[in-house]
């Protein structure tokens, strides 16, 4: 048995991870929710992304994953900083 997709559209914040990023991005929206509750994502939004999760209303992300790579405190081009963290570790 299918669900159908109601013409009730959920406000959501859909959190993922691009498919050429670290970064944990976010997006707001209002999408169609199936009967069962879950809501439709459109396929070319999920296109080159990795869904990590559909959340009720908007969500203020606080931080996130990869939110410090690229930071002075941890940068590829800086061999020195690199090296001093495998050291400690």
């Amino acid at each position: 048995m299918t669900d159908s997709v109601s013409d009730n559209k959920q406000l959501v914040t859909v959190l993922y991870l691009d498919n050429n990023d670290v970064q944990l991005k976010h997006h707001y929206g209002r999408y169609p929710r199936r009967d069962n509750g879950r809501v439709v994502l459109p396929n070319d939004f999920k296109q080159n992304k990795q869904i990590l999760a559909v959340c009720k209303g908007m969500v203020t992300v606080l931080s996130g994953l990869g939110d410090r790579i690229g930071s002075e405190n941890f940068t590829a081009n800086d061999s020195s900083t690199i090296h001093e963290m495998t050291a400690s570790h």
